[in-house]
């Protein structure tokens, strides 16, 4: 989205619009036909950089036009949301609230024309006292039972002071103000200021519980993978164990041949050797019994030898 005004045609001056930072902020007075809220330094509405690092440097832009006040969006990511709403642009009325990002600061739009001139808040709730409704009776606003102390319009400053949030601003008396013969004698009364804070939390109520929501589903989600997981860790080591089992029962039997072979084999050594060994003691006795007759009768003569030897002649 472009971030220049639209080129529009302005037929009259731009009225005053007042503008404040919701919670009791600071109160912009705008009068020129085109302002800009944001966090660079050449805006007309300056937000904190480090208060508000959602703002973009030129996040709003307000411009007059013949249909009167109107705001639009300078092109930005995190857009702007009008009571709640995100929208593009749309026309300024007082009691808009104009949130910067969906997390953002919220700008109240609190009067325009005469009004915001005399520095009063146009959407306000109040009771003056001493001032009676048309049958009589001292006229009340039907949303606070607070009193506002009435006083003139000439003992007024020029540009109202910021107000805190829920505070009541003092009021001029109905035959003091220049458009009393164009509005009723029974002012509007508008809700409470403490209204105004129940859209943002609901909204704060729906963010917790969409996140309590993708919490208990993110910890599903995790608990299905890790059974899903276990299952399948399960299955592969069963898959094994059947593996296994098949591959030993394909073995076995030739396992059981070859050690059947070695048992025949060993017995086949074992049998021969019984057997060698038999002929090699029966070969033993044979020459036994032929050379022992011989060894006898060689030692007999050696003796003999010896003795005859041994005697003199």
């Amino acid at each position: 989205m472009d971030s220049q005004l639209p080129m529009t045609r302005i037929t009259s001056a731009p009225q005053p619009l007042r503008v404040q930072l919701e919670n009791g902020g600071r109160v912009w007075e705008l009068t020129q036909a085109a302002a800009s809220a944001g966090r660079a330094p050449e805006c007309d509405i300056v937000l904190d950089s480090d208060a508000f690092p959602m703002v973009s440097r030129k996040h709003l832009l307000f411009y007059w036009d013949a249909a009167g006040w109107r705001w639009r969006d300078a092109g930005t990511q995190n857009g702007i949301y009008c009571n709640g709403q995100r929208l593009p642009e749309g026309p300024v009325r007082p009691g808009d609230r104009l949130q910067l990002g969906p997390d953002g600061p919220v700008l109240m739009i609190l009067a325009f024309g005469a009004a915001a001139a005399r520095g009063m808040p146009a959407m306000m709730p109040t009771q003056v006292m001493g001032a009676a409704a048309p049958g009589g009776a001292p006229q009340t606003s039907r949303f606070s039972a607070r009193t506002v102390v009435q006083s003139p319009a000439w003992q007024e400053p020029e540009s109202a002071p910021p107000l805190p949030y829920g505070s009541m601003p003092p009021v001029a008396p109905a035959w003091a103000t220049p458009d009393a013969a164009a509005a009723p004698s029974a002012s509007a009364a508008s809700p409470d200021p403490g209204l105004d804070q129940m859209p943002q939390i609901r909204r704060q109520l729906a963010q917790l519980r969409q996140w309590s929501m993708a919490s208990v589903l993110l910890n599903v989600v995790l608990f299905a993978v890790l059974l899903y997981q276990i299952q399948l860790t399960q299955r592969k080591v069963l898959r094994l164990r059947q593996q296994a089992q098949h591959a030993v029962q394909l073995l076995q039997p030739r396992l059981n041949r070859r050690l059947n072979r070695f048992s025949s084999q060993i017995h086949q050594a074992d049998a021969k050797i019984q057997a060698d060994m038999k002929k090699s003691e029966h070969q033993f006795m044979i020459r036994l019994r032929q050379q022992l007759p011989i060894m006898i009768d060689q030692y007999i003569q050696h003796k003999e030898r010896q003795y005859h030897i041994a005697q003199p002649h």
